[in-house]
């Protein structure tokens, strides 16, 4: 059995582990009608909350995180999943409950602080960070932490960046424009660590390659968190895998060993 595994390394990891299994049976006819009922009332029951206007200091531009806000106000959660498209969908899903909702606007409401890579807003125990150039963006995607987010990272965080990666070697992104020059997926430190970003995914091996697809396909994986800031991800169970990837914080790519 091939094993790959994948190690990350992000910033409040708690530990944990999560498995993702095959799909289950097929569904009955009496239960796929009972979800499609649920899944009506569900979508004609959407709670609206007040829109509020975001912060921002130092005459920073936050129009695109605005437009964030508002679907988040509206409860458009299909829209926010749509674009974006950077982010496990399972995430924003499970972030943005109501409760989660509430949170977020109550935190985009408040004077953010600026970081060397950002700008920061709190509310409670639930942090909502935006890079500059996500701000620069016509539609900034936040990452969202604390509260009711989901441990970072996640198997969810690892199995998308490794399927949009090998999506784009393949030559069908998830999105035309998720390549290379507009979202690195390889540190600067993969392979000889010169840094040489336009070129990083063309050095790849076709082992290296192989190996990527064989995760990006597989319906089963397991993420284990080993420390407070690193995390693994693996396809199989032998202890001595035959492929690894390591990730930094910011999720990209520093090594594929095959």
């Amino acid at each position: 059995m091939t094993v790959v595994v994948l190690t990350l390394s992000a910033c409040g990891a708690s530990s944990q582990s999560v498995a993702a299994t095959s799909a289950p049976p097929a569904a009955s006819a009496s239960q796929v009608t009972a979800a499609a009922a649920a899944s009506t009332t569900a979508a004609t029951a959407v709670t609206t909350l007040p829109a509020v206007k975001v912060q921002s200091i130092e005459s920073r531009p936050v129009t695109s995180l605005q437009k964030f806000a508002d679907d988040v106000a509206a409860g458009r959660i299909t829209t926010l999943t749509t674009q974006c498209w950077t982010v496990a969908s399972q995430r924003i899903v499970q972030t943005l409950t109501v409760d989660g909702r509430k949170a977020f606007l109550m935190a985009v409401s408040a004077t953010p602080d600026a970081a060397q890579y950002g700008l920061e807003w709190s509310a409670g125990d639930t942090f909502v960070d935006v890079s500059w150039a996500e701000l620069q963006s016509s539609y900034a995607c936040p990452h969202i932490s604390g509260g009711t987010a989901p441990t970072f990272p996640a198997l969810m965080d690892a199995s998308l960046v490794v399927k949009r990666l090998s999506a784009r070697i393949g030559g069908g992104p998830f999105n035309v424009k998720d390549t290379e020059k507009n979202y690195p997926l390889l540190c600067d430190t993969f392979g000889d660590g010169s840094g040489a970003a336009d070129a990083q995914e063309a050095t790849l091996t076709a082992a290296q390659k192989s190996a990527l697809t064989e995760l990006a396909k597989s319906p089963v994986l397991s993420f284990t968190s080993d420390s407070e800031s690193k995390g693994t991800l693996r396809l199989g169970t032998t202890s001595k895998p035959a492929v690894s990837v390591s990730m930094e914080a910011d999720l990209c790519i520093d090594k594929i060993d095959a």
